[in-house]
């Protein structure tokens, strides 16, 4: 009986031990993330990387860590590393909008329209605000001829127009 009590005192101080360290995990990898976004911020995308794939490997489970490597890649030309890390962010969390938008961002600039407007679509069904889906849904159907499509996507709900169709994609982090 003294062995079995043991025991279970045994694994309940080992399992506290593993959310302690689970815990600091976490916070690492937030610090990371937090570290990572200010080397963004001043342009510094290699250190910004670095950052981002350290959060990524201490908290695997978080689909902003691996979007946010892909985003350092897309600035320096790096299109099919992005999507790699775009398309675990979206492994991760199926229902991660900005993963699919970026992934749409990466196509899009590799001129894989066809590919772009998949995940821009995958993206706008995700009900969220994210604007500039519909703005780069207008630009991928201008760019495959589907001009009727590209003018109805390209009015918001307001029925502002979106303009400057031909303008250069940016990522999201």
């Amino acid at each position: 009986m003294r062995s079995f009590l043991f025991f279970l005192f045994s694994i309940s101080i080992l399992n506290d031990c593993s959310k302690r360290k689970e815990k600091e995990l976490l916070n690492d990898a937030e610090k990371q993330n937090t570290l990572g976004i200010g080397a963004l911020q001043l342009n510094d995308l290699e250190k910004a990387e670095k950052h981002f794939k350290e959060a990524h490997r201490l908290n695997p489970k978080d689909p902003n860590y691996a979007n946010n490597v892909g985003v350092t890649l897309i600035p320096r030309d790096r299109f099919e590393q992005a999507i790699i890390y775009f398309s675990k962010s979206v492994e991760i969390d199926p229902n991660f909008q900005r993963g699919y938008f970026n992934l749409g961002v990466a196509y899009q600039n590799l001129q894989k329209n066809t590919e772009a407007l998949h995940y821009y679509e995958k993206a706008a069904a995700i009900p969220t605000t994210m604007p500039e889906i519909y703005f780069n849904l207008g630009i991928i159907n201008t760019r495959l001829n589907r001009k009727a499509e590209a003018k109805k996507i390209t009015r918001s709900s307001s029925g502002k127009r979106l303009l400057n169709s031909g303008s250069k994609s940016k990522t999201h982090i």
